[in-house]
Order: structure tokens, then C-alpha cells, then sequence
């Protein structure tokens, strides 16, 4: 050993055997880490990176990659999910040219490159069926740029032309969505996929188009139909109703409790009745006289007045009827009536109140 090392060697011996217990178990304890931490330098500096080569594979698609990538014995990694493939940096782009002009890079989608291959002796069933093939391939592609949409298929059913016109079907299509974890399409994207499917088919109406999701609940509404219409609508507010009070009940347990230990669930009875009420309200006491109508009606006359003595008696001659007859025996009448009508002007108020929609 060369004579400088050994004489490191004795002052650190020598610096060892000088310290106490605890301080040589912190030494040989820093030693340790810089040794670990050194040797992981080492480690990653000489580990090659991969990156991402695709993501959100199906598993047919995931497998088929699998197989591509160990028969060109190529190194990857597989995420714990399945659904994305890592290759080494330098491999990557060349990688997803060869998968794209394979085939493998359409998450096993066909569009209209089925055609590209046709053979001329191809019948008009297997013409009909690869043109249908091809316009769901390309529907999909479209549906799955769509925020929200992992994956996606469609079906469409097209019947074939009748010369009767009394048998001939409409067609109709059903799709299902992959729908990313922690979203919830809206209704106007469920509408936009209905129209999105409904405008791409010959003959089909929107109505006719059937969304479900990956769970198998059916997303899509009648919406031409007023009774479902309004059916969907108090469900989706009920269902958005019971989600908020859920949120703030958790919210306000969770400051005392704990995040995260609060699960709280809301069952809310509303009432979606259309109440109109129709109010006339009267104000007697400011009315006020808006036309005076006066009538005055007098009336004088005259009638005569039977005197003298009944009987034979009154037709005798003598004083006491030739007094009788000498004076007058009429009777004046006056008459006088008076009318007054007047019209009040009263104060009408006239309310229309329409009661709130979806009360507890």
C-alpha cells in the first residue's frame, strides 16, 4: 500500500476511535445514504427513458400491438391498465408509421379504406354491407373527438329499399359511449351525437337514434315527444337537485369529521305540478263617479168630483141641487218624480301568479 494511503488510513483510524458511539453511528450512517444515492444516479443515468407510444387502446387493439412489438423484438412497457404502450424514445416515430400503414393504429376502426381493397368481383350484399361497415367506422372516429368520449360504437340498421311503399322501414341506429371516469355528457352533446348520426344516414330521424353508455344506461330522449320530454327534464333536475344538496351536506361534515369521511346521499320528493293562479282584486274605497245621468218627470191634470144626493132625490128639482150644480167639482192632480243614477269608476287590479315548478 503506498505510504500516503496508509497514513490516510491511520488518521482516520485514529479520528474513528476518538468518537463516541452515537457520533460513529451518524458517520457511518451518512456514508450509507451518499453510497445509495450515488448508486442510484448511477442506476437511472444508465436505465433507458421510454415514452408514450399510444393511449386509450382497446384491449384488441392493445393485444394486437403487443404481439407486433414482441415479433420485431422491440422492448415496451405496458401501463397497469392496459391502455397505453411505452417505447424507447428512438423508436417511437418510426413505431407509429408502421402501426398506421398496418392497420393497428385505428383502434380497430374501419372507415372508407375498405374500399381501397375491393375486388371487382365483390356482389352488391358484400358492396351494401362494406359501405355500411365503413360509414360506422367513420361515425366513430367522429364520436370519439368528442370531449368526454373515450371509445365508442355504432350500429346503424338500414333496411333495403322496397318497391312498396307501404313496406318500407325506417332506419335506426344505436350508439354506445365509453365516457372518460369522472364525466357526465350534457344533453346538448347527447342531442349533437343524435343529429351528428341522424344527418349522416338517408332517411333517419333523431328519434330514432339510441345512446346508452358503457354501463348501459340509456342516455338519449324523445325529445319531439312533450310528455318525455318534460319526464327527462324533471329527472335530469331532480338528479342535478339531489347532487348539490349531497355536495353541501358533505361539504359542511366534512369540516367537522374529516375529509373523506362523509358519504352523504339525498332523496328529494318534488312536486312538478304548473300552478296558475288568476287574482282580481277590487278597490271600493277611491272610486271615483265617472258619468251622473238625472231625470225629472212631471205630470198635472184634472178630474171631476161626484157631488149632490144619490138616488130620485138628486134629479128633483130644487135649492139644494141647483147649489150643488153651481159649484166646482174638480180635482187637480200634481205629480213630480225625480231620478239620479251615477256610475262609479272603481279600481280593478288584475294579478297573474304562476307558482314555483319543483318545490319540496
Amino acid at each position: 500500500m503506498p505510504s500516503f494511503l496508509k497514513n490516510i488510513a491511520e488518521k482516520f483510524s485514529q479520528f474513528h476511535e476518538a468518537l463516541t458511539p452515537g457520533r460513529k453511528m451518524a458517520l457511518w450512517c451518512t456514508f450509507a445514504v451518499v453510497v445509495v444515492a450515488i448508486g442510484g444516479m448511477f442506476f437511472w443515468a444508465s436505465k433507458s427513458t421510454y415514452v408514450t407510444l399510444m393511449t386509450n387502446l382497446s384491449g384488441e387493439d392493445s393485444t394486437a400491438i403487443i404481439r407486433y412489438l414482441r415479433d420485431k423484438k422491440i422492448p415496451f412497457i405496458v401501463d397497469e391498465s392496459g391502455k397505453a404502450i411505452s417505447v424507447p424514445p428512438e423508436k417511437v416515430y418510426d413505431l407509429r408509421l408502421e402501426l398506421s400503414s398496418q392497420g393497428l393504429a385505428q383502434t380497430g376502426v374501419v372507415g372508407y379504406e375498405v374500399f381501397d381493397k375491393q375486388s371487382f368481383g365483390a356482389t352488391s350484399t358484400v358492396q351494401r354491407i362494406n359501405e355500411q361497415r365503413a360509414l360506422e367506422g367513420e361515425l366513430i372516429r367522429t364520436i370519439n373527438h368528442i370531449k368526454g368520449v373515450e371509445r365508442s360504437r355504432v350500429h346503424l340498421a338500414i333496411p333495403q329499399k322496397s318497391a312498396f311503399l307501404e313496406e318500407e322501414k325506417r332506419p335506426t341506429a344505436s350508439v354506445i359511449l365509453d365516457i372518460a371516469p369522472g364525466f357526465s355528457p350534457t344533453e346538448d352533446q347527447i342531442k349533437g351525437i343524435q343529429g351528428l348520426v341522424a344527418s349522416a344516414v338517408k332517411g333517419l330521424d333523431k328519434n330514432s337514434v339510441t345512446i346508452v353508455s358503457n354501463q348501459g344506461k340509456q342516455l338519449s330522449q324523445n325529445h319531439d315527444d312533450p310528455a318525455a320530454a318534460f319526464t327527462a327534464m324533471t329527472m335530469d333536475y331532480q338528479r342535478k337537485f339531489e347532487q348539490k344538496l349531497e355536495t353541501k351536506i358533505a361539504s359542511l361534515l366534512n369540516t367537522v369529521v374529516g375529509e373523506g369521511k362523509v358519504m352523504a346521499k339525498v332523496n328529494a320528493d318534488l312536486d312538478f305540478s304548473r300552478v296558475n293562479e288568476q287574482q282580481v282584486i277590487f278597490d271600493g274605497e277611491n272610486a271615483t263617479p265617472r258619468a251622473v245621468s238625472r231625470d225629472t218627470d212631471q205630470m198635472q191634470g184634472t178630474r171631476p168630483l161626484a157631488v149632490g144626493q144619490a138616488g130620485a132625490k138628486a134629479q128633483t128639482p130644487g135649492p139644494d141641487n141647483l147649489a150643488a150644480s153651481q159649484q166646482d167639482n174638480t180635482v187637480r192632480n200634481n205629480t213630480q218624480r225625480s231620478r239620479e243614477i251615477v256610475n262609479y269608476e272603481v279600481p280593478k287590479t288584475t294579478r297573474s301568479v304562476d307558482k314555483p315548478v319543483a318545490t319540496l
